[in-house]
């Protein structure tokens, strides 16, 4: 046998299961109608055993959904629910087509063989021939309409909404009239005990109980407590906190615990305000101390306006000395910007000296060979015939050292020329190209200058910029040596690998750098040579063109008997070299 249990409560569920189980049955189960009907529909068990009160869909709106499909309206229907307004439950089941009603809780025997019994009657009705079933068939019909007008007051009930009493005196069923007569006592009784509720639930307690009313009975005593209460608070708004209340329950525990802290707080605020009078008073001898303090602030207010006007006064004088002196710094920035220009201006003029001071000597020899070329010359033709051999001779001679002259005209503009990009340069190459320059000046005051240089050490920056640096640190230490007059002076160049950077230092032997300038040596207008015309900016722009043009560094270090100069630069990744050529002297030849 399959049977449909339709329960919310889990623990009904699992007894009906094991009842029915133990009999054979085969169980299946839904929890609220919903899934009910949908189960029914799918499995057509033989007999749904149902609760009325569930969720989304109760039990008799679930059977009045089986009743209107035609697959499902001949399945036995029985109800098995707990009854919650006593004998009006049972009658409405049965008159929406539920085959039996057994209220809970009932032994697992009784409920097994009502259903049984319930399962036979329905195969009995089934049975009944069609012609017997149509004689009274509108007697049925006058019967259900009459019962769905008893059934539409009884669900109003169940949903808390007003219900009104139902005519059907006139009705031939004594069962229907005998319900009906119920259900109008209970709607008349439930109304009156609405109103009444009601009327407490919005503190009206002047409202009088009802007379033999079962269902009244409850708020009658709640009535006479709240009108107790009510006397009572009003004795304890007066101050009498020794009432209390014992015939409510939890509620009166709550109402002398509140009364007790009441008490409790009404001594405390009488003691509070015992001492807020103290206060009072002590806060009354505060304020007069307070009106004498304030008296005396008012004199010292008055001070502090004089004293701020005067403040004033002292801010807009102020005011003026800073507006003069920003005219006078104005000024001052202008004539030192005006002495920049002249000292910049002087640099120049030096530097152009110094070129053509090397110049000079790059040209001083080959103009003492041409003079003695031309003297040889006309002394030769003054005593004899001058041959034409002879005369071609002596112009490719002049031609040779006007040529040289000439080149080192353009060495010395393309030395001063800036580079473009930085590129990979062969160090020694530089430092040659450097001493070429100052090394006819070297000579000729009897300096001495050993350079140390690995041929392939190689640097990555600007080579001609590296070059007028070198320049000017030979240029430096030339000065000094000759300053000091030094015996034997000497000038060391070394250059050399040391980790990942290439290193030049340039050593005199001029006895180093004051302690008191050293430190001062790359300033900007510093200078040791003001006598002989120092502008202070060839070394400064030296660091410049090491340390910010080509990221390395330019330092300064007294040793031994002279300063040492250190050059730093990152050593390249890759080694290229640029080799320059120069065209050969073109040769005259007269025909």
């Amino acid at each position: 046998m399959n049977i449909l249990i339709i329960e919310d409560n889990v623990n009904d569920r699992k007894l009906l299961r094991y009842t029915l189980e133990r009999h054979g049955c085969t169980v299946i189960e839904a929890r609220d109608g919903e899934e009910g009907l949908d189960l029914a529909f799918h499995h057509l068990p033989d007999i749904i055993i149902s609760d009325v009160i569930m969720p989304r869909m109760d039990g008799f709106q679930l059977l009045r959904a089986l009743k209107a499909d035609p697959y499902l309206k001949s399945i036995p229907f029985l109800f098995y629910s707990i009854t919650y307004t006593c004998e009006l439950e049972e009658p409405l089941a049965l008159s929406l087509g539920a085959d039996a009603f057994v209220a809970k809780p009932a032994e697992s025997e009784e409920l097994w063989e009502k259903s049984c019994a319930t399962m036979k009657a329905c195969e009995a009705r089934q049975r009944i021939p069609a012609h017997l079933n149509s004689v009274e068939s509108e007697e049925e019909h006058l019967k259900g309409i009459q019962v769905n007008t008893l059934r539409e007051q009884f669900e109003r009930l169940l949903i808390g909404k007003p219900a009104q009493p139902v005519d059907i005196d006139t009705s031939e069923d004594a069962d229907v009239v005998s319900l009906a007569g119920i259900l109008n006592r209970f709607i008349t009784e439930y109304n009156a005990v609405r109103e009444f509720s009601s009327a407490l639930a919005s503190g009206n307690l002047d409202e009088s109980p009802l007379p033999r009313n079962l269902l009244a009975s409850p708020f009658k005593q709640l009535h006479a407590a709240l009108r107790h209460l009510t006397w009572q608070t009003e004795r304890i708004a007066k101050g009498d906190y020794s009432q209390r209340v014992h015939f409510m329950g939890d509620f009166s525990n709550a109402f002398n615990s509140m009364v007790e802290a009441l008490a409790m707080r009404d001594a405390q605020l009488k003691s509070a305000n015992e001492e807020l009078r103290v206060q009072g008073e002590e806060l009354q001898a505060q304020s007069e101390e307070l009106q004498a303090q304030n008296e005396e602030l008012d004199a010292q207010n008055e001070e502090l306006a004089q004293l701020w006007e005067k403040t004033v006064q002292a801010e807009q004088a102020l005011q003026k000395a800073n507006e003069e002196l920003e005219i006078q710094v104005r000024q001052r920035t202008a004539e030192l910007l005006e002495k920049d220009i002249i000292l910049i201006q002087q640099n120049r003029m030096a530097k152009l000296g110094e070129m053509f001071d090397y110049i000079a000597h790059q040209w001083q020899q080959p103009l003492n060979s041409i003079a003695v070329i031309v003297q040889a010359l006309g002394s030769t033709s003054a005593h004899q015939q001058v041959t034409t051999k002879e005369i071609l001779e002596t112009v490719n001679s002049v031609m040779d050292m006007v040529g040289h002259m000439a080149q080192t005209v353009d060495v010395f503009r393309n030395f001063y020329k800036p580079d473009k990009e930085k590129t990979v340069f062969l160090v020694k190459d530089s430092i040659e190209k450097a001493l070429s320059f100052v090394k006819p000046a070297l000579r000729r005051y009897g300096i001495e200058v050993h350079l140390d240089a690995d041929p392939e050490l190689s640097a990555f920056g600007y080579p001609k910029e590296y070059a007028q640096v070198v320049l000017n640190i030979l240029a430096n230490a030339k000065d000094a040596v000759l300053e000091k007059e030094i015996e034997n002076p000497r000038i060391s160049i070394k250059a050399f690998a040391d980790g990942d950077n290439t290193v030049v230092t340039i050593t005199d032997n001029a006895g180093g750098i004051p302690d008191d300038s050293i430190g001062k040596i790359f300033d900007l207008y510093f200078t040791t040579k003001e006598s002989s015309g120092g502008t202070g900016i060839g070394l400064y722009m030296s660091r410049n063109i090491i340390e910010k043009n080509m990221s390395g560094k330019l330092s300064v270090n007294n040793i031994d008997n002279g300063a040492q100069f250190r050059i730093e630069l990152a050593s390249p990744d890759v080694y290229t070299c640029e080799i320059n050529f120069t065209p050969p002297l073109i040769k005259f030849s007269l025909p």
